[in-house]
Parts: C-alpha cells; structure tokens; sequence
C-alpha cells in the first residue's frame, strides 16, 4: 500500500485541510490461461496483471474511489525493479516508473532538483516530488 498525505496549515485566507492519496494492490489480477484485453486492442495474458483500488479523499471524506488494473508485463524480474528503486532513492534517476502497455493504468513519481545560492552564497539543494497515477477504464478481461 502506499499512502500520500497533504496537510495544508490554516491560514487566514484558507482552512486546514488534509488530503490523501492511497494506491492498494489487491492481489494477481488472473492467470495465464485468461485473456487480458485493453481498449487500444492489445491483448496478452493477465498473468502480468495485478488488481489495485485508488482512493482520493479530503478530511477523510471520500472524493474519489476506484478499482483497476495495472499490467506489469515489463516488470516482472523483481530485483530488476529493487535495483531501479535504488537508483531513484540514490538520485542517479529523476523518476520511477510502474507499469506499461499504454494507456493502461501507470503510476509514476517524478524528482525535480533545484539548487541555488542563498543569502551566505551558499548552494542550496531543493526536492519536489510529483506523483501521476493514469487510470484507464477501457481495460478488461475477455473478448
């Protein structure tokens, strides 16, 4: 599971809030005797295919809730994927990616880096992230 959460402070202009972000996996999304079909009109087995639910939500209120499929047909040799995982934490990557087969559902986290001099000329190094979490709805099982 993973979980992001943004906590806005109150301000004078605005209220606090909390939003979050949850991506869960399921478990195997089928097996290698089902056919596995995607609305551009690929088609492969759902062994490579895994069930996971997205939930958006504000003040713990739900906004949005969905469940889908992610194809890791590319992404099956797991100390493949640790070893990019290691190279996004490490920063020799600006982003991580999962899952393939467009326009299938693909999450992705994205580095931007910026350095610049402070007051004391001194380098300074600063991080923001961005996650993309595409959800293609034309994704299903059979002919």
């Amino acid at each position: 599971m993973a979980r992001i959460e943004i906590n806005q402070q109150y301000s004078p202009t605005s209220p606090a809030s909390t939003e979050s972000l949850e991506v869960l996996a399921w478990g195997p999304g089928g097996l290698p005797s089902q056919m596995f079909c995607i609305g551009s009109g690929f088609n492969c087995n759902a062994n490579g295919t895994i069930w996971i639910e997205v939930r958006y939500s504000v003040q713990d209120i739900p906004i949005f809730y969905t469940r889908n499929m992610l194809q890791l047909s590319g992404h099956t040799d797991a100390p493949k994927l640790e070893v990019s995982l290691q190279k996004f934490e490490n920063g020799k990557w600006d982003s991580y990616n999962f899952g393939d087969i467009l326009p299938q559902t693909h999450l992705s986290l994205k580095r931007d880096r910026r350095t610049y001099s402070d007051h004391n000329n001194e380098t300074q190094t600063h991080d923001s992230y961005s996650l993309n979490l595409d959800l293609d709805i034309g994704a299903v099982f059979g002919g």
